[in-house]
């Protein structure tokens, strides 16, 4: 389970409110885990449990899915309040 400590940080990154910097935000975490599979190569366990890991986040009604977030209202905002 070594590996696993290199994907979990993953899961505490803060998400924005801004929908433009979700977006940018969304795509470097996807570049950093596909950059992970491929040098890494993590054992099936590790990635079983951060795939587990993020499907409870995602789908738990809290809102706080690493990826992006699911309401309709969330990608209609072109710009950024502060």
């Amino acid at each position: 389970m070594y590996c696993l400590h290199w994907m979990l940080p993953v899961l505490l990154v803060p998400k924005s409110a801004c929908a433009l910097v979700l977006q940018d935000q969304m795509v470097v975490i996807l570049l950093y885990l596909l950059a992970f599979f491929l040098e890494r190569r993590p054992c099936i366990l590790c990635v079983l449990v951060f795939i587990i890991a993020v499907v409870v986040l995602c789908y738990s009604g809290i809102g706080q899915c690493i990826f992006c977030n699911w309401g309709p209202s969330h990608f209609t905002r072109s710009t950024c309040e502060d």
